[in-house]
């Protein structure tokens, strides 16, 4: 009798629901199980970061695609004290490509292998990065990991990381057989390189030297010359060097800043490659094509290789206080003269500058005009190179100011560079924001999403429960 009801409990319909509800539990668990292990084998990570901290832009994807030789990056910090935001952009580039590879050295306990990468006796932070591929190798200073923000004066603050740049850009050095070498001449009141300019030539592998033509000729390693606003003339012995330099298929690129006083031997210069600056500010009429002020130029883009990857990537840039750039009627066979930077039809020049207002005086000259401009010469027309110049009408685009409000002034500065020097496009990964924004509300916002959360889906829930409830006890 006893066995006859425990076989007659199996056949009623509570145990065939529990039954039931015990194998579905069990199938899901079992589904769960599955995705998890095979979830587990799949090397794929969302960056659910509000801006995409650890996403490797296509660039760097690029870059790691291509590589040929195994490259590690030895990270330095103490055991257990590594930076995770760090740990994890790294571990982005060793996913991407078998051929990288990250170890952690702790400085304290390994002075010795520390030591042997820094140079003239500088030590090495924790929290620095050392990238070595082979022979070549190139340190990352921490402090280079981050951008600060000074616009608060009694305290900066972290602005962005700049990880992704100065590691991808420590990568191509190591690959590279030889770093250009850009002479920066000096001896004529020319302003020295923005910090974040010098920052931004060093992670796209350019070495800069100051170079003195009064005291020292052009020097055999030379790639590029640069002059960077110039408060005075160059002497006619430095011309005639800069000459002989260019001829050797020499690569320069020139910044003149605004001057009152006339510069003979550097328009001199100029003309012999068909240009010469105009005494004059350009002043744009089309409200469309300037910031703010008529005098902060928002100028057309010619197509062209230094110009194409800013219009690609809709990355305007600005130059401020601009002279004008005349292309002369007369200049050599062998020179060819390409327009960069243009403003419209409707700019004027203010070549009165005794009046202060921009109200135009009669006779001023109109527009369009050169405010950047990109020179070849081929004294053989069979050879595949040449001189090659850029000129651009006012170094003040490269400021602080405008390079950080600007990200297209720096871009087509080191744009240009690579023009000069037949490399490909420039790095133009942009740093990471660390910027977060709270979320304002206002008083009835908040008591809105406040009836929402406490009163309304705990009534939902609990209607729902009842309901549920009611119908089970009438089946």
């Amino acid at each position: 009798m006893k066995s006859l009801n425990i076989a007659q409990s199996f056949r009623n319909k509570n145990f065939r629901y529990g039954g039931y509800a015990a194998l579905t539990i069990a199938i899901v668990l079992g589904i769960l199980l599955v995705i998890n292990l095979v979830a587990g084998q799949i090397p794929l990570k969302l960056d659910l970061s509000e801006n995409q901290l650890y996403t490797l832009s296509k660039q760097t994807e690029t870059i790691l695609t291509d590589l040929k030789q195994p490259v590690t990056i030895y990270a330095l910090y103490g055991a257990g004290k590594e930076s995770s935001t760090i740990a994890e952009i790294l571990g982005r580039y060793r996913d991407r490509s078998s051929k990288i590879s990250i170890k952690y050295i702790d400085p304290d306990k390994n002075p010795g292998f520390v030591k042997q990468f820094a140079k003239d006796g500088q030590t090495l932070d924790t929290g620095s990065l050392i990238v070595v591929s082979g022979k070549r190798f190139k340190v990352i200073n921490a402090s280079d990991l981050v951008n600060y923000d000074y616009s608060n004066p009694y305290q900066e603050q972290v602005s962005s990381l700049a990880v992704e740049q100065r590691v991808t850009g420590a990568i191509q050095y190591v690959h590279l057989q030889k770093s250009p070498r850009i002479y920066l001449l000096k001896g004529h009141g020319e302003a020295d390189l923005p910090q974040e300019v010098a920052k931004q030539l060093d992670t796209d592998n350019y070495v800069t030297q100051d170079l003195n033509l009064l005291t020292k000729p052009i020097p055999q390693d030379a790639d590029i010359l640069m002059e960077l606003a110039p408060s005075y003339d160059l002497t006619a012995a430095e011309v005639s060097k800069i000459r002989e330099f260019l001829a050797r298929n020499g690569r320069a690129i020139f910044l003149p800043t605004f001057q009152p006083k006339e510069l003979p031997n550097f328009q001199s210069l100029l003309a012999s490659y068909g240009v010469t600056l105009q005494p004059l500010i350009v002043v744009e009429s089309d409200s469309s094509k300037y910031a703010g002020n008529p005098l902060f130029l928002l100028p057309e883009m010619a197509d062209h290789q230094i110009l194409n990857p800013l219009a690609q990537n809709q990355m305007p840039l600005m130059i401020p206080q601009a002279q004008s750039l005349k292309m002369l009627d007369i200049k050599k066979r062998t020179t060819t003269i390409e327009p960069l930077l243009t403003t419209t039809a409707s700019a004027w020049g203010k070549t009165d500058f005794n009046n202060t207002s921009l109200d135009r005086s009669p006779n001023e000259p109109s527009g369009p005009f050169n405010l950047a401009l990109a020179i070849t010469d081929k004294e053989n027309p069979e050879a595949t190179t040449g001189a090659k110049i850029v000129v651009v009408a006012n170094a003040a685009f490269l400021s602080s100011q405008f390079v950080n409000q600007v990200p297209g002034n720096i871009n087509f500065l080191m744009n240009s560079l690579n023009w000069l020097e037949d490399r490909g496009e420039s790095l133009t990964i942009q740093p990471k924001s660390l910027m977060s924004f709270r979320l304002n509300m206002n008083a009835m916002q908040v008591l809105i999403y406040s009836a929402l959360v406490v009163i309304v889906i705990p009534l939902i829930v609990l209607g729902t429960g009842v309901i549920v409830w009611l119908r089970r006890r009438h089946l």
